[in-house]
């Protein structure tokens, strides 16, 4: 089963990745992500955001990461550049 996704944890560790390294790409995001919670996992066995992630051949795909993001952007959280 899928793990339960924190919304809000997510969109802070987004915050917080925009606030520390400037605008990027949504790849470069979704890897810095997919970093973020294989290492919180093998650290606390268990998971950091919820996320779930895909491997494709074209990289990493991220379940929910295009509606939260949308949602992000109408509230006016982060813009696209």
């Amino acid at each position: 089963s899928e793990p339960k996704l924190n919304e809000e944890k997510t969109k802070n560790i987004i915050l917080y990745f925009l606030n520390k390294l400037g605008g990027m790409s949504e790849k470069k995001l979704q890897m810095l992500l997919y970093f973020a919670s294989y290492d919180y996992f093998e650290k606390e066995e268990e998971h950091l955001t919820g996320l779930v992630f895909y491997k494709t051949k074209n990289g990493i795909f991220i379940k929910k990461l295009n509606e939260i993001l949308i949602k992000m952007i109408k509230q006016k959280e982060i813009k696209l550049i």
